[in-house]
């Protein structure tokens, strides 16, 4: 039996009403327009593609193969082209959000990528609401109303969150956690600590990327209440960690050891041989203050003194040392992918909400009418917001193929389930819309950074006996890649009595080979 600890880890607080909590209704304005901003800013031209166009047409392929499923409306060559396009991408991991929006698509009645879009969105603005509840229980109100205009202003945010991919809900999801957490330790109960686990439990399953940080937060905390020693001694502790791990270990542990269809994840998140490159740290460091911003992040490391010792540093100290080992841990991934730092921005906007809110409270020491540099806050939001609306305006085009031409191509394949691509975005978007079934063409190591020691090149025809089955069709429509780096594939097509079927500006389409 779990014994409750009535003693408050949030006890020393300091009491005194800061600049918006002796301000209700300019808090509640505040709030309000920070989030009908954030709001605008995502909801604008949903039609659009979002950040990373691969994981989130990954994503749309999952989505599509759950809703036909369930549907009767749609016809048989439809649902099994489906169900092979889903089946020839990899799992990454529960597809909970594809199958939210699949739930989503059959209420409307329709599948619309807009609908996905919105819900990710939505997700993020949730977080808002938790991450502010965190930093005003363990700061101050006046650091979590900056703390939460960073977090859904920033650009990466943005970006992302409209993205149909997975991050808005594990970002959600983590707030979650870390607030329950703190719940708990405030008022320790078998409840909270079962809630407390259960969240982290569904993150860690749902986004394995921040299992670190979660349970980094976790033992700062436990540190912080009872000291080491008391709490790794303690059976609460251990019940948390047990709990919060057990789906991730069934679910992954299955998944790499028994089915194996995450079996290649585990060996291409981890490159040793990256820690000796140059590139690699650079690439780090360049990642993650593309995710967060250079300015906030020397901001919010100005901060981190600021923080109040006990529960705020506690928290930040353990969930930053998670972080850097999941780097350390994933280290494929994170000097390229700036979207695999997004726990990164709770990390920064503690720390930063804690700065401006001490530049606030001095500013009104020093002028107490605060109508005069109230404005300065408001310029601040729009000038951020302008910023945001800068670099969503520059992300250009989609840079694949046009819904149009897709549509062509499919209709020239006879929407073929055994068709090889060299498509940009690994042709995840060209299987979208041409609505046809096949793999990507096992590209050559273009960069000598990724390629393993004593890697060498496969032939043509080793990676044609990789793929599985005789390809019905070749479809090129990346003639840079195709005409730089596939030059073997090319000799290939021609020497192998490969016809040419369709040929365009916009592709080559070759049928089965016959040699």
């Amino acid at each position: 039996m779990i014994k409750s600890d009535s003693r408050s880890i949030l006890q020393a607080a300091p009491q005194a009403l800061d600049f918006f909590q002796q301000r209700p209704r300019l808090l509640i304005v505040t709030l309000a327009v920070l989030f009908l901003l954030a709001g605008a800013v995502r909801f604008r031209n949903l039609t659009n593609p979002g950040l990373a166009i691969d994981r989130e047409y990954h994503s749309a392929i999952f989505a599509r193969a759950y809703y036909f499923e369930s549907s009767n409306a749609i016809e048989a060559w439809r649902k099994e082209s489906a169900f092979q396009a889903r089946r020839y991408l990899p799992i990454l991991e529960p597809s909970i959000t594809e199958f939210l929006v699949s739930v989503i698509y059959r209420v409307a009645g329709s599948e619309q990528l807009p609908f996905a879009r919105l819900l990710t969105s939505s997700f993020w603005l949730v977080g808002g609401i938790f991450l502010y509840n965190l930093v005003q229980r363990i700061v101050s109100t006046d650091a979590a109303v900056f703390a939460v205009a960073y977090y859904l202003l920033v650009p990466l945010g943005v970006l992302t969150s409209r993205s149909f991919q997975p991050d808005s809900l594990m970002m959600l999801t983590l707030l979650v956690s870390l607030l329950t957490m703190i719940q708990y330790y405030d008022q320790p109960s078998a409840s909270r600590l079962a809630i407390a686990a259960l969240a982290s439990g569904l993150t860690i399953l749902h986004r394995p990327l921040v299992l670190f940080t979660l349970i980094g937060a976790f033992v700062a905390l436990a540190i912080h209440k009872d000291g080491a020693l008391k709490a790794f001694r303690s059976t609460r502790f251990w019940l948390f960690i047990v709990l919060s791990l057990l789906p991730f270990v069934f679910y992954y542990g299955n998944a790499v050891l028994i089915a194996g269809f995450l079996r290649w994840r585990i060996t291409g998140m981890f490159m040793p041989h990256l820690f000796l490159t140059g590139e690699f740290w650079k690439g780090w460091l360049l990642a993650g203050t593309a995710a967060v911003g250079l300015t906030p992040l020397v901001a919010a490391l100005l901060g981190v003194p600021l923080l109040r010792r006990g529960v705020p540093r506690a928290l930040w100290i353990g969930s930053s040392i998670g972080y850097l080992i999941f780097c350390l841990t994933n280290n494929y991934y994170i000097h390229w992918a700036d979207y695999y730092h997004l726990q990164l921005i709770p990390l920064v906007a503690l720390p930063l909400g804690e700065l401006l809110a001490f530049l606030l409270n001095y500013l009104k020491q020093a002028e107490t009418k605060w109508y005069w540099w109230t404005p300065t806050l408001g310029a601040a939001v729009l000038v951020t917001f302008s910023m945001v609306l800068d670099v969503r305006s520059n992300l250009g085009g989609p840079g694949f193929e046009s819904e149009e031409t897709a549509q062509e191509i499919g209709e020239i394949v006879h929407h073929s389930t055994h068709t090889v691509f060299l498509s940009r975005f690994y042709g995840v978007p060209l299987q979208y819309y041409s609505e046809l079934a096949g793999v990507y063409w096992p590209r050559r190591s273009t960069y000598w950074l990724y390629s393993r020691p004593g890697e060498r090149e496969l032939s043509v025809q080793e990676r044609l006996n990789i793929i599985g089955f005789t390809p019905e069709y070749f479809i090129i429509t990346d003639f840079e890649e195709f005409n730089q780096y596939h030059t073997d594939l090319k000799a290939y097509l021609a020497n192998n009595n490969c016809p040419l079927v369709a040929k365009s500006d916009q592709y080559l389409i070759y049928g089965a080979c016959t040699k």
